[in-house]
């Protein structure tokens, strides 16, 4: 029996699919990577106590930069969440592509058997015909 004919395109169909699966992994581990380093800083923040009037000023310049760094931190964290968004838009098109290819290639794959059924009944017939003496 032959092959269906678009397995070798939805085999790679599968691959394309595990690939943005994996891209939308990496991209969710660094969104969670950069989110606990905002929380890290946060805690680092709100870690200093401010002590006397004299520290007021130091403490000042401390929130500030902390602040900074947090509002940078944010910004990338904003940029891993569209580069996610992005992996799983990829991984939702490789999907259905996926999809179509199965169900081509599934298709296929019932013409094939329903051809050799065909043609195993008429070899069937042809032989009981022999057998007979009949002509086919």
């Amino acid at each position: 029996m032959r092959k269906p004919r678009f397995s070798t395109l939805a085999d790679l169909a599968h691959r394309r699919e595990d690939d943005a699966r994996k891209r939308v992994g990496v991209a969710e581990r660094a969104r969670a990577e950069q989110a606990d380093k905002i929380a890290a800083l946060e805690r680092e923040r709100d870690g200093a106590a401010p002590g006397a009037i004299a520290l007021r000023e130091i403490y000042a310049a401390f929130y500030r930069r902390m602040d900074r760094e947090i509002f940078s931190a944010g910004q990338v964290l904003a940029t891993r969440e569209r580069e996610i968004e992005a992996a799983r838009a990829e991984l939702i098109e490789a999907h259905r592509e996926a999809a179509t290819w199965n169900k081509l290639r599934e298709r296929d794959a019932l013409v094939i058997a329903a051809a050799a059924e065909r043609r195993s009944a008429k070899e069937l017939d042809d032989f009981g015909a022999l057998r007979r003496g009949g002509a086919p």
